[in-house]
């Protein structure tokens, strides 16, 4: 059987000054092995997306935010991460610039 991991983006959003970066607290779902922890946006990757439709989709719904300055940084392999052992390999994005104003 091939090794299919999860596909998922994170991104990290830097102010514009840069001397701060946008994080998700992860409170919303009591049974979320990952809960109270801090991280940045992103999530799975659709089967008609690509890893940058992805994370432009994922910040907006979690944000609020247009995506317009955006840099991969690098990938990660999470072996066991998903909620049942799954693993995923992630595309690491640093967002520089932005247009729109992030949820509270």
């Amino acid at each position: 059987m091939p090794y299919t991991p999860i596909i998922g983006t994170l991104g990290y959003i830097l102010s514009p000054d840069r001397t701060q970066t946008l994080l998700v607290h992860r409170n919303a779902r009591p049974t979320d092995a990952h809960l109270g922890k801090y991280n940045g946006l992103g999530g799975k990757m659709r089967p008609d997306e690509d890893v940058l439709a992805c994370i432009k989709r994922e910040i907006k719904e979690e944000a609020g935010i247009g995506c317009e300055e955006i840099l991969l940084r690098g990938t990660i392999n999470w072996p066991g991460f998903g909620p049942h052992g799954e693993d995923w390999l992630g595309f690491i994005f640093r967002i520089d610039r932005f247009h729109g104003t992030p949820f509270p």
